[in-house]
């Protein structure tokens, strides 16, 4: 017998957005909820929906291409023991746009939970003062999980320089084992917004540990890197930071910041390029390319206790340019060590202040129009060696 199938007989319904128990693998799509990129739609309830819909599940949600705009900020908070995951097509090719002054994604985790977030571009359509993603770790010490964001473009809409900013491109609160690979975060002029800000949590003294900065640019950003009290344990590595006012910062009033290791990026901001204003112990500085200007420095050692800094290998003002310092020590640091660098067109190559101590520099290649080598008016410090 021949059956006949007409194609009245075949549905075309509506999808039906899935259920928590419907999802076996692999992520939901924003669009099963009523998410759209067309540009115009108001994604922020389908997102809403998705994350309500998973309840205390480990939540996973992807976005197609397109532009998702988003009217308000775009929260999660999984489940006991529960993560995260947010997945783009692209960068280029999957845009979220946040229309008003608001904060982006905001993530809450609590202990043994984590993070992943990829393949996207975090716009602001205003000039904003907000975070474009946020996370929020209640694990004291340290979860066993790895969070990780890779393959981002935070960033304004409209042309460059960028008319419109976000405040901060990745707040890290408590947040520790992370891996930032392969993100760009874009500021309007240099002054508007800054690019990573990672920090413990002071009130329950919570230590966060351990970020790995990979192939990353920090364009026209306020401070590429700045890092709070309880931070421990910076990696940056094969990165680009760009016409900012800084590029690695720790500011005044930390505490407990330690473990910074930066090494064969490139550097050229419009003042400090890496700076401790707080107390430090242990920062590594190697194989950088550092442009400095004429009110900058390369390495800015001030903050009143610092220990165990090591910069070595490093090329200060490359270019030929007329410019300021490349190792400044101005506070009571002690222990450091400054050698194989090579230094051309400073007005001083390294100085060490009145309260330096124990402090060894050696082996420096010293080029071009520099006014002063070295300047040393600390304490139990050696200066020494090198080529004119």
């Amino acid at each position: 017998m021949v059956a006949w199938l007409s194609l009245q007989s075949l549905a075309f319904a509506q999808p039906v957005p899935p259920k928590p128990d419907d999802v076996i693998s692999g992520c939901v799509a924003i669009e099963a909820y009523g998410g759209n990129g067309n540009g115009s739609t108001d994604s922020l309830a389908a997102w809403n929906s998705a994350i309500s819909h998973f309840g205390n599940r480990p939540i996973c949600i992807s976005f197609g291409l397109g532009t998702y705009r988003f009217s308000g900020p775009a929260t999660a908070k999984p489940g006991v023991g529960s993560s995260i995951a947010v997945h783009g097509a692209g960068p280029n090719v999957t845009k979220i746009v946040f229309t008003g002054t608001t904060a982006g994604f905001n993530f809450t985790l609590s202990n043994e939970e984590a993070i992943q977030m990829d393949n996207m571009a975090v716009l602001s359509a205003t000039a904003n003062d907000h975070d474009a993603i946020a996370v929020t770790s209640s694990d004291c010490g340290g979860s066993k999980q790895s969070s990780r964001f890779s393959n981002l473009t935070i960033e304004g809409t409209g042309s460059f320089p960028f008319r419109n900013h976000w405040g901060r491109g990745l707040t890290l609160n408590n947040l520790s084992f992370v891996d930032v690979d392969s993100v760009d975060f874009f500021g309007e002029n240099g002054s508007s917004m800054q690019g990573i800000f990672a920090t413990g949590n002071a009130t329950s003294h919570c230590y966060a540990f351990n970020m790995m900065v990979s192939k990353s640019n920090f364009i026209n950003t306020a401070n590429g890197i700045s890092l709070g009290t309880l931070f421990q344990g910076l990696f940056v590595t094969q990165s680009n930071f760009l016409n900012g006012e800084a590029g690695i910062v720790v500011p005044a009033a930390e505490s407990e910041v330690d473990q910074i290791n930066i090494s064969d990026s490139s550097f050229d901001v419009k003042g400090d390029t890496i700076a401790t204003f707080s107390p430090i112990v242990g920062l590594y500085v190697t194989h950088n390319t550092i442009e400095i200007p004429k009110s900058g420095s390369g390495v800015h050692i001030n903050g009143g206790g610092d220990q165990f800094v090591i910069a070595e290998n490093n090329i200060f003002n490359p270019f030929g340019k007329s410019s300021g310092s490349g190792v400044i020590v101005d506070s009571a640091a002690n222990f450091g060590n400054i050698t194989g660098n090579v230094y051309q067109y400073l007005r001083v190559a390294n100085s060490l202040g009145a309260s330096s101590s124990g402090w060894n520099i050696q082996s420096n290649a010293y080029g071009s129009k520099i006014s002063k080598w070295n300047i040393n008016s600390g304490k139990r410090n050696k200066v020494g060696g090198g080529s004119p």
